[in-house]
């Protein structure tokens, strides 16, 4: 059984939203793709803090209830996508 990946794209931008990335009990139907280029920051999943650092690529999957936290310099590029997934788990 062949497997595609159908992905449509929402959103591509880099930004730097230093404090301001406060952004609590976030849900929604598309992945969000992070790439820190500078600074911290911190995404709350479960209650377990997974701090975002730079270098590094961090995905949260769709229908994901997070928080995201940020204390002061914080720089990343993101992308946000929606993911069809019929008959299979995405």
């Amino acid at each position: 059984m062949k497997s595609e990946l159908n992905l449509t794209l929402l959103n591509i931008d880099y930004i730097e939203p230093n404090e301001l990335w406060n952004w609590h009990k976030v849900f929604s139907p598309f992945a969000r793709m992070y790439y820190i280029v500078d600074g911290v920051a911190r995404i709350v999943i479960n209650d377990k803090v997974h701090d975002l650092r730079p270098g590094k690529l961090y995905l949260v999957p769709p229908f994901t209830l997070h928080s995201n936290e940020s204390d002061g310099r914080f720089h990343h590029y993101y992308v946000h996508f929606y993911e069809k997934a019929i008959g299979r788990e995405s």
